[in-house]
């Protein structure tokens, strides 16, 4: 009994993924966008593509035709946007250093670790306007959230933080100039300096107050005009979901892959899911929505 369970939830699963490439898009539940996390997701034994890596982002567009992708950026040295979690480079690539020390031509040669041992990968890390190109390129509404974090470990002065912020935002501001998708972009931050410049250099661009879990950080991004409120699933309530909808604030949460985790999630009704699981996210979507 165990073992022909086990093979009809196999072929259940084997066969929604050889469906992807030619399925329509899936409706969230309740009109919840799904985002990809970093693009696919945190890689694993079902993703073999770092966060943050392009082809991560374009499988997250193209094949599991998702709402939008999340990406994480840093600047380098020439003021130039690149697609990469950390400040320093040794944790997920094979090059070392500060990035903000590096140049671009640097940076495009530096390859991602592979997930595992036993892979060869070698994806390149890849500027933001990579991303920008695509996205401009598409007739849908695929949406694009910038993860921006306080680079501490580089930067540990506070006032030379700042000056980078802005040098930020003046090149994310070329590239707006540059490519027509200014109503597709959100800033997402903790550091509330970093949305202080985003408002004065790039006000076209929806920003979010991340990291949230209580009424005073609704209440804040609400004072500010923001667009929104990112939160771990597990630190902002349903009643807070509801909160910050009556202050007319969108709401995204993140932080969960298990299947109990997303239900969670997607039962407090927020705007936008943050998915590291993609197909288990689209399955309890379309079960979620009776399909």
């Amino acid at each position: 009994m165990k073992y022909a369970a086990f093979v009809a939830i196999t072929a259940m699963l084997l066969q929604a993924c050889a469906a992807k490439e030619d399925a329509p898009a899936i409706a969230p539940t309740g009109g919840i966008a799904i985002i990809g996390h970093g693009g696919m997701g945190n890689p694993g034994i079902n993703n073999p593509y770092q966060l943050n890596s392009f082809i991560g982002m374009k499988n997250a567009l193209d094949v599991y035709r998702l709402d939008g992708v999340e990406t994480d950026i840093q600047l380098t040295r020439d003021s130039t946007l690149f697609m990469i979690h950390d400040d320093y480079l040794e944790l997920l690539t094979y090059c070392s250093g500060c990035i903000f020390n590096a140049d671009s031509a640097f940076m495009s040669s530096c390859g991602f670790r592979p997930v595992s041992s036993g892979q060869f990968r070698n994806d390149p890390v890849t500027p933001l306007e990579s991303l920008f190109a695509v996205i401009a390129s598409r007739r849908n509404s695929a949406r694009v959230f910038l993860d921006i974090h306080a680079p501490a470990t580089c930067i540990p002065d506070e006032a030379e933080r700042k000056s980078h912020y802005g040098r930020m935002m003046r090149s994310l501001k070329r590239l707006l100039d540059r490519y027509p998708v200014a109503n597709r972009i959100a800033i997402q931050a903790t550091d509330r300096e970093i949305l202080l410049q985003a408002e004065a250099i790039v006000p076209q661009v929806k920003l979010y107050l991340d990291y949230c879990e209580s009424m005073e950080d609704v209440e804040y991004a609400k004072s500010r005009g923001y667009a929104g409120v990112a939160a771990q699933t597990g630190s902002f309530s349903a009643e807070l979901v509801a909160a910050a909808h009556a202050a007319g604030l969108k709401v995204q949460l993140y932080d969960a892959a298990s299947q109990r985790d997303i239900i969670d999630a997607m039962k407090k009704s927020p705007d936008y899911f943050l998915a590291d699981n993609l197909v288990l996210t689209q399955q309890i979507a379309e079960v979620m929505n009776g399909q």
